[in-house]
């Protein structure tokens, strides 16, 4: 298995298509379109995981406005039959490596509370912490967790 980490800067129809598709299985089609998707290739990053040609992994980002030291991870999708293989751990360390040479300070997250894999491994495996609850976050009883890492 040849993985191959890449900053998505200009994708093809292909690609993009490809990476949406990927989201869309992960968070459903209406929370992901291909309008949204085209705002962060233009103005926010992409971080892809491939297998020769395939993508198996795309984490979406953004800056934070409030702090323009700090990034804002908003989505991870990881293709089914990549899970739990440790693609998506590769695939936020080589982004935190690219992350840290283009000058970002901090990176946040914000995650579930009952996803505690997800936040075991941010701690464990890539050294995030726990900032504070957001309690109602995106509504009545939909709390996150704010998680930050310095880089």
């Amino acid at each position: 298995m040849e993985w191959n980490f890449r900053v998505i800067d200009n994708p093809s129809y292909k690609e993009c298509d490809q990476l949406l598709k990927m989201s869309q299985r992960a968070f459903g089609v209406e929370a992901e379109s291909i309008y949204f998707f085209r705002i962060f290739v233009d103005y926010g990053k992409i971080f892809a995981t491939f297998n020769h040609d395939e993508p198996i992994c795309v984490i979406q980002a953004i800056k934070n406005w409030n702090d323009i030291g700090n990034i804002q991870l908003v989505s991870c999708a990881t293709h089914p039959n990549y899970q739990e293989k440790g693609v998506a751990t590769f695939t936020h360390r080589k982004m935190l490596q690219q992350l840290k040479k283009e000058g970002a300070r901090s990176i946040g997250v914000r995650v579930p509370p009952l996803h505690e894999a997800v936040i075991k491994i941010l701690q464990e495996k890539l050294g995030f912490s726990v900032i504070k609850k957001l309690s109602n976050y995106y509504g009545m009883g939909e709390d996150r967790l704010y998680l930050e890492k310095i880089l």
